[in-house]
């Protein structure tokens, strides 16, 4: 009976071990599971938090895009507004100096004429016309376009009132009078 009792007890100790090694594996089991959901719930607030960040960063990036536009106008302004002023410049100095010959040519000029002669008539010196900023032409007008017109304009005379003849009453009646085309 001993050897009866010893198996007994073998499998209970063996039951016990089974049961406590159950007990563990639910344990575990019930943890993974409990991580698992903790995971899932991460994962799923990473990705909100991922979707998040990606519709931020297209913001971003498309102010960027729009910053960059205008600063490139902004540039293009600066540079057009920059290059007007050179040219107004250049233009300026241009005719600063130019009007500085026309003055020193002026007087060479009146000096030479001083100079030229020996007392009789002064000699003729070539000169060009000097002028000043270029004139912008008008189109040419014919004579005739240009000569205002006179137009007559028929007055009308006024109609003057037939006489009243002997025939038509005047006593204020309800009579019209008759002129000379009314009777032809």
């Amino acid at each position: 009976m001993s050897d009866v009792d010893s198996v007994v007890r073998k499998a209970r100790a063996k039951a016990k071990a089974a049961e406590s090694e159950q007990v563990a594996a639910e344990r575990t089991a019930s943890a993974a599971e409990e991580r698992a959901r903790h995971a899932k719930l991460a994962l799923k607030k990473a990705k909100k938090e991922s979707r998040k960040a990606t519709k931020s960063a297209r913001k971003a990036r498309k102010a960027a895009e729009a910053a960059q536009k205008s600063f490139a106008k902004a540039a293009a302004r600066v540079a057009r507004a920059e290059a007007d002023v050179a040219k107004a410049q250049r233009v300026q100095k241009k005719r600063v100096t130019k009007e500085a010959a026309t003055m020193k040519s002026a007087a060479a000029k009146v000096v030479q004429k001083k100079t030229a002669g020996n007392g009789d008539a002064p000699k003729k010196v070539a000169s060009r016309s000097v002028t000043g900023q270029k004139r912008v032409h008008r189109a040419t007008v014919s004579r005739a376009a240009r000569r205002p017109r006179a137009f007559r304009v028929q007055v009308p005379t006024p109609a003057t009132a037939p006489a009243i003849s002997a025939l038509e009453p005047s006593d204020g009646s309800d009579t019209f009078l008759l002129g000379q085309s009314d009777l032809t």
